[in-house]
């Protein structure tokens, strides 16, 4: 019976110790036993070196600018960066990256006549050496290794910083929802080039301002919130008489001027933006609607759940439309931005019926949480001028938002927010966008959880119901070309971002697998994403209408409808009903840690070969019921860790925490280990928009470690790492190409799942083990000074539900001075006073 409370391990601080002293491996030759190729190359790189040094001196803003670098794949580990001979920070700082392995230098063009020289030093035949085990292996110098991995390298191309023409742009801009305005992303912030005092810097920040001036009348240019690290320009160009209006704070006059509709004019203005060599980066701001499809109403009335006076609910907020008059039992508060005449509660309605009452609604759906739910009404999105209330467009909303959660938290002690709303336009690939890293950054500093849909498809553009076998599901996806990527800002690494899946009861549209509607990730080269999944509703082809899928109006009507939309606000509920399970508070990473670790895949995406394909559209799963996170049987133990990981003098400090396996799932004779285990990690990296797609700065990495029978040849105890990233493909013990750490390994994603199972035989012949989280930090950027929190959630267990694996290890981890204490919890529904 399932009645062990998860354990949450309080003197964590006793396990965050420095590690031993490491080295580096020696320089990678990248053209070993191809010499002729190498040559080849060698001369390559130094002919791209000098017509890239010829551009800058021949420039007009000081013989000074940006060096983009591509590393072949093979150089994409940070310990192949060419940053020791080639480009060293003093006199090359990275200021950014755009793709994996595609970096920016500040570079002077004297400095990179310079390199020529450096890069003749690099020796044309491979340094063949005999290794400890007689082994021949290449031991280049460090300068042939970093030539070799570099694949290219020159000017930015002024035609890749926008993916958008003139026309395209100007219709765009003219929406009212947009803002009307460019956004433009410098390589670095103003501030850091004027630091360096050089006279081709200042040019190089003066002549930035000098050209939006030069762009003519009606242009209004202001800077952004900070968001990432990065502090984007806003570019207007109205039809206004009026001078340059440049940099300064934000006019009244943009409210009400219009965008200029010449494209021609827009056509010149963007090709001498692309030009400068400042800017890396112009996209077009995002318009954000209410991520629903229509539904079907009933006549029947249909009231939620009675509030019972004297009980413990869960709490959240709801940031969408504004809540019908059915539910105010369940309101604590209203954030009074806009006034009832100015929202049409329809969509918010329906979100928070599921929010209160989604189980007695939908008695048919397996899963669902208790009912009940108190709300803090945030009704941010109008009906009518989105413009008139918003003129900046989501940048505004953004910010009233922060406003709203900000009160929230403060006067109702809101920690989950559910945000069904997003932005119309495609997370990129190697973009970790500005609407994200608000979104973050709002997330961080309120201490909430956001939970966002991924977005729906438009009813014209929705995929056919999965194939019931996998074989013809996986050629459906391989053969369809129309885009389906998870909208913005999904791509947040501290929301949950949550994708839609069938519910039961639907003859076409099977149980568990996704819906036709719902978006797919990743989105970035990097991460999960969506995160998780739930019972969006089916697309109602094949039931006349009822999309299996319940819950009221804003006239307190039953409604049947779908979308990711009421997807979200299952999960927002997990999330606050296992907030409300805990005595005291946990850090939002916590929460996050702990719903993640408790989701399980659909069965039906359990199938041979559906692993790569399901996570795009599930993620790590869908969440068991809260009171289920809380507890564990007699054969499993679930530990948590809350801590910190901080800098020492020279090496990021690592956990480390030393334990015996149970022993009833040790062999006696042989020391050999069985069981399961399993563990989830999230933590809070520093990141830097201004680095793409490696925008995460710091990776941490979890492991369950088995100490092996033969010591180091230092004496210390040798241990193997038994863990698996749980969507990394089998590779028969072989190493993992850093590729693949990225893309499925989650390598540098601040959020990962780990699993192992051992054979009945056992494994290894010891039963000391070790959980570590480590650091590695990217070759430019330096630790966080307050150090890293993350949060480790580890369960081990007898998959066989057989041994006392609970009462086993507690005693054993107590009697060795670890401080354990219960995630205590309330019951369901819990009486106070």
């Amino acid at each position: 019976m399932a009645n062990n409370p998860v354990q949450i391990v309080l003197n964590d601080n006793d396990y965050v110790i420095p590690p031993e002293p490491g080295k580096g491996g020696p320089p990678f030759d990248f053209f070993a036993g191809r010499d002729d190729e190498f040559l080849k190359h060698k001369a390559k790189i130094a002919a791209q070196i000098q017509e890239t040094a010829t551009q800058l001196s021949s420039g007009t803003t000081g013989e000074v600018g940006y060096v983009r670098v591509k590393l072949r794949e093979k150089a994409l580990a940070k310990s192949h960066r060419p940053n020791r001979v080639m480009f060293t920070s003093q006199k090359f700082p990275c200021v950014g990256a755009a793709g994996v392995g595609e970096l920016f230098y500040f570079a002077r063009s004297d400095d990179l006549s310079k390199l020529i020289d450096t890069v003749s030093e690099a020796e044309l035949r491979t340094n063949w050496r005999e290794n400890s085990v007689g082994d021949l292996v290449a031991r280049p110098s460090k300068i042939r290794s970093e030539v070799g991995a570099i694949e290219e390298l020159g000017v930015p191309d002024p035609s890749a910083k926008r993916r958008f023409d003139a026309e395209t742009a100007v219709s765009w801009l003219s929406e009212p929802r947009t803002g009307g305005y460019y956004l433009l992303e410098m390589f670095e912030n103003p501030k850091f080039a004027e630091q360096r005092l050089g006279d081709g810097d200042a040019k190089l920040v003066s002549s930035l301002e000098q050209l939006l001036g030069n762009l003519g009348q009606g242009v209004v240019a202001w800077r952004l919130p900070d968001a990432g690290g990065e502090r984007p320009i806003a570019l207007k160009i109205t039809d206004q008489p009026d001078a340059p209006k440049l940099l300064s704070s934000r006019p009244v006059e943009r409210e009400i001027s219009r965008v200029d509709p010449n494209s021609v004019r827009h056509d010149l203005a963007l090709q001498r933006l692309a030009e400068h060599p400042s800017i890396r980066r112009i996209s077009l701001p995002v318009r954000i609607e209410l991520s629903d499809v229509d539904g079907a109403s009933s006549a029947l009335m249909q009231s939620v759940p009675p509030k019972t006076n004297g009980v413990r609910y869960p709490k959240m907020g709801v940031v969408d439309s504004g809540l019908g008059t059915a539910l105010a039992p369940w309101v604590l508060g209203r954030y009074d931005f806009l006034s009832d005449s100015e929202v049409d509660k329809e969509h918010g309605s329906f979100v928070a019926g599921l929010v209160v009452g989604a189980q007695s609604l939908n008695p048919a759906l397996p899963g669902l949480e208790g009912d009940g739910c108190e709300l803090v009404d945030i009704p941010l999105f109008p009906k009518n001028s989105f413009k008139s209330v918003y003129p900046g467009g989501f940048d505004d909303f953004l910010t009233e938002m922060d406003q709203a959660i900000g009160e929230a938290v403060t006067e109702h002690g809101i920690r989950v927010i559910n945000l069904s709303i997003n932005a119309v336009s495609p997370v990129e690939a190697d973009q970790y966008s500005y609407y994200a890293a608000r979104m973050d950054e709002i997330a961080s500093k309120n201490g909430v959880v956001i939970v966002n849909s991924a977005g729906n498809l438009k009813s014209g553009e929705c995929r056919a119901p999965w194939p019931k076998r996998p074989g013809e599901a996986i050629k459906y996806f391989a053969s369809r070309v129309e885009p389906d990527t998870i909208y913005m800002p999904s791509e947040s690494y501290q929301t949950l971002s949550v994708g839609a899946i069938n519910p039961p009861g639907c003859s076409v549209h099977h149980e568990g697998l996704p819906t036709t509607y719902t978006r797919r990730g990743p989105g970035l080269r990097v991460g999960c994403k969506p995160d998780v999944a739930h019972y969006g509703g089916n697309d109602g082809s094949s039931t006349k209408g009822n999309h299996c899928l319940s819950s009221i109006s804003q006239s307190g009507t039953l409604k049947s409808s779908c979308g990711t939309s009421y997807a979200a606000p299952l999960i927002a509920k997990s999330l606050a009903s296992l907030d409300n399970l805990i005595d005291g508070e946990l850090a939002a990473h916590t929460l996050r840690a702990l719903l993640i670790h408790n989701c399980t895949t659909p069965d039906p995406l359990n199938a041979r070969g559906l692993k790569h394909l399901a996570r795009q559209f599930v993620g790590f799963g869908v969440p068991s019921q809260s009171v289920d996170m809380m507890i564990t049987d007699d054969h499993s133990i679930t530990l948590v860790f809350n801590s910190r990981i901080v800098d020492d003098e020279k090496r990021p400090k690592i956990l480390r925490f030393g334990f015996d396996w149970p022993p009833s799932l040790v062999d006696p004779t042989t020391g050999a280990c069985f069981g399961e285990a399993n563990a989830t990690l999230v933590y809070e990296p520093p990141v830097d928009r201004s680095f793409g797609a490696e925008f995460v700065r710091v990776n941490l990495d979890a492991k369950l470690m088995q100490r092996q029978p033969k010591d180091r040849k230092d004496g210390l105890p040798s241990y193997r790492d038994r863990f698996q990233q749980c969507f990394l493909p089998q590779t028969a013990n072989q190493p993992v190409p850093e590729k693949e750490l990225i893309k499925q390994g989650l390598k540098w994603w601040p959020t990962k799942r780990y699993q192992t199972k051992f054979p009945k035989a056992g494994i290894g012949e010891n039963s000391q083990w070790r959980i570590e989280v480590s650091t590695i930090r990217r070759a430019e950027a330096p630790f966080p000074k307050g150090g890293i929190p993350f949060s480790l959630v580890v369960t081990i267990k007898d998959p066989e539900g057989i041994q006392p694996v609970f009462q086993q290890l507690r005693r054993s981890l107590q009697a060795g001075r670890v401080l354990l204490e219960e995630l205590r919890t309330y019951q369901r529904v819990r009486t106070t006073g």
